[in-house]
């Protein structure tokens, strides 16, 4: 048995919760820059449709994979935002 971090009730050692205070007892789940979603991220920076496609069909069921994507597709296009015009001029002139 190990005790709570907030209230100091004894509980369960694997409890993620404590049931007297509700406090959570272990750190988050998954950082969001753990390898799948890095993945996601780049699929989308490369591919800036595809990570619009896969924030519609995710951002319910899997949040962190959809920002991920999301984020990866908004840093693509706004790279070609900026970028373009110094590449359209630059092999014109």
């Amino acid at each position: 048995m190990v005790y709570c971090k907030n209230c100091g009730e004894q509980i369960d050692a694997n409890a993620a919760v404590c049931p007297k205070c509700g406090f959570q007892q272990k750190s988050g789940g998954p950082s969001l820059f753990s390898g799948d979603n890095i993945i996601w991220a780049i699929l989308g920076f490369l591919i800036p449709i595809a990570g619009l496609v896969l924030w519609f069909a995710w951002h319910e069921s899997k949040p962190d994979d959809s920002k991920m994507a999301l984020g990866g597709s908004l840093a693509a296009v706004i790279l070609w935002v900026q970028f373009f015009p110094f590449f359209f001029f630059w092999f014109i002139f």
